[in-house]
């Protein structure tokens, strides 16, 4: 088959499966849904940015078409546009010796600036998903109005009052702002593993392995933009939501960092797999130690670069 053909039939293909997945929540297979940014992350980093940008193109129509034209612009938003930014940059090389590094070898897009960059576009995506939806104060009354249904439909309405309802659905309302982005930059990064662990296993992968436990940090520059977005969230109104939805997302990545260098201080110790399973569940349980990760990740930036020897005519684009 022409390659260029079978380019665009994988992005075709690829695009399909994503607005798919991205469909299943509708019929409550979460498992699936969080698999969403898989085949767009599997073309575009296997198959370069052809197939990738046809992968995005194709999803985003899919779902516009199947279901609506708002929910294509929310799986554009959530879904498609991060999980495509970060397959593409993690696919940019450079000489080495342009910023200094030995003749002969490539150095690659650092996982720390890719980490950031979702990070920055699932904020900015659900920002704007935001607007879409009209996220708002008639969004917690709407909440609140749906959790009283629910518990009337389950018997459980006699067990809270209707005062109690509306304060759990303004709590929801005030958290989700950071918390849904939050968990997507985690679930994206998952996914980009997760593609690119696929793609080396079937001698597909551009990019060479990185050393996830010490690589995955964020850069100096993340630190002062956290900062920032969380000072704004206090802010009342659409402002300080739109901030609080970057600070989340952010944050999230700053946890990662922060259990990627449990990982990476573990290593070799022979009470590394009780720490990291104790540090696991202890999240799980006990969510307050999130916050030790997140001071973790804060306290240790960086930015490291994996190297490769340089190709011929397939060298990535810089």
């Amino acid at each position: 088959m022409n390659p260029q053909i079978q380019t665009i039939a994988t992005g075709i293909a690829a695009g399909f499966a994503t607005a798919a997945l991205a469909a299943a929540l509708s019929n409550g297979a979460a498992l699936f849904f969080v698999l969403a940014p898989l085949p767009v992350m599997l073309a575009s980093l296997g198959w370069g940015v052809s197939a990738g940008t046809v992968a995005a193109m194709v999803a985003v129509g899919a779902v516009t078409l199947a279901v609506s034209p708002n929910s294509g612009m929310l799986v554009a938003l959530t879904i498609v546009l991060p999980a495509t930014l970060a397959a593409q940059i993690a696919n940019l090389a450079r000489p080495a010796e342009e910023v200094g590094g030995p003749s002969g070898k490539l150095v690659w897009f650092p996982l720390a600036d890719i980490v950031l960059w979702t990070a920055i576009m699932l904020g900015i995506g659900f920002i704007l998903a935001g607007v879409l939806i009209g996220f708002g104060p008639e969004f917690s009354a709407g909440l609140a109005a749906a959790m009283k249904e629910a518990m009337t439909l389950s018997g459980q309405e006699a067990k809270i009052s209707p005062e109690q309802i509306e304060s759990i659905a303004r709590m929801m309302a005030a958290v989700l702002p950071a918390l849904m982005p939050g968990t997507w930059v985690i679930i994206m990064m998952a996914n980009f593993y997760l593609a690119l662990s696929i793609l080396a296993r079937a001698g597909m992968a551009k990019r060479p392995r990185d050393d996830w436990p010490t690589a995955l940090r964020l850069p100096r520059a993340g630190l002062y933009l956290f900062g920032a977005a969380l000072a704004a969230a206090f802010l009342p109104g659409g402002p300080g939501q739109a901030a609080a939805a970057l600070a989340g997302a952010l944050g999230a990545a700053f946890i990662m960092a922060g259990f990627a260098t449990l990982h990476a201080r573990t290593r070799g110790a022979d009470w590394r797999a009780p720490a990291l399973g104790l540090a696991y569940v202890a999240t799980v349980f006990f969510s307050p130690v999130l916050f030790l990760f997140l001071v973790a990740g804060l306290f240790d930036t960086r930015r490291q670069a994996v190297l490769s020897d340089a190709r011929g005519p397939d060298k990535p684009n810089s």
